[in-house]
């Protein structure tokens, strides 16, 4: 039927706890046609950053469709 996956990662700077970086990626996968080859994958990213220099954003967020093929 489908999978659902969730990643979530923090990098801190160790001399400064304050200053670091949040990744975040939840996905929903699901098989394409009657093979196991082919998967199609709907999700969307969070990139937070602590400190930026300058205009930037602190939050960026990312929406993705991938087609993956698994070579077993």
């Amino acid at each position: 039927m489908g999978e659902l996956h969730n990643i979530i990662t923090c990098n801190p700077v160790f001399e400064d706890f304050g200053n670091f970086r949040v990744f975040h990626e939840s996905t929903f996968e699901m098989p394409i046609g009657t093979g196991d080859n082919w998967n199609l994958q709907l999700g969307f990213a969070n990139d937070y950053t602590s400190r930026t220099n300058g205009d930037l954003k602190k939050m960026d967020t990312a929406y993705f469709t991938r087609f993956l093929l698994d070579w077993d």
